[in-house]
């Protein structure tokens, strides 16, 4: 019977760590198994000062050790988190510093007009995996970088490349429409650009 009880007990740990780790940022991960660990530690302290030691156990004392516990841990990780109000205010909860995700690789792109006569179109997609959408949008500048026109889509995919084929797709339609036979066609895709 002690057997199982030791199981169950270390299922329960093993649960409350996985939803601590559960769809948050690295520091906020980090914060939330310090809180669990130590408030394990005080729970087995408390019964082991009560049981030996016929102790009264302090709440407000052991939530501020608690708090302290998980601040110096928080405070000595490097671990980043992401820019959000929820997690920002988590943090600041255990008053641990706040610790901003490295910003990404910054490249300079030049962006030149096509040559005279020509049309040059902007395209960017993004798919959403969870529901099978994808948003494409594009922009049409004609040979003096003039503003021509914009427009924003929603796609039905079953995956990025055909989101990227899509917003192209759409593109061309538009170029047609309009009586445009010049169209220089920019992407971030490879996949539409390559010839196989």
């Amino acid at each position: 019977m002690k057997k199982f009880q030791t199981a169950t007990f270390h299922n329960s740990i093993d649960a409350w760590l996985e939803i601590s780790l559960c769809n948050k940022s690295p520091q906020v991960a980090l914060i939330h198994c310090a809180v669990v660990f130590n408030f394990l530690f005080i729970l087995w302290k408390l019964r082991n000062s009560t049981k030996h030691h016929s102790r009264k156990p302090s709440a407000t004392y052991d939530i501020d050790w608690i708090m302290l516990q998980v601040q110096i841990s928080g405070n000595a990780s490097l671990k980043a988190s992401y820019i959000n109000m929820q997690e920002f205010s988590f943090i600041k909860e255990f008053k641990v510093n706040f610790i901003s995700p490295k910003a990404p690789s910054v490249k300079e792109v030049i962006w030149n007009p096509p040559a005279f006569g020509w049309i040059k179109c902007n395209c960017d997609e993004v798919f959403i995996h969870d529901n099978a959408n994808a948003r494409c949008g594009c922009l049409f500048h004609n040979h003096m970088g003039d503003f021509i026109l914009a427009f924003a889509e929603l796609l039905h995919c079953v995956s990025s490349v055909h989101a990227e084929f899509g917003a192209a797709i759409c593109a061309m339609e538009i170029a047609i429409d309009r009586g445009w036979s010049k169209l220089w066609l920019e992407t971030d895709s490879r996949n539409i650009l390559t010839k196989n």
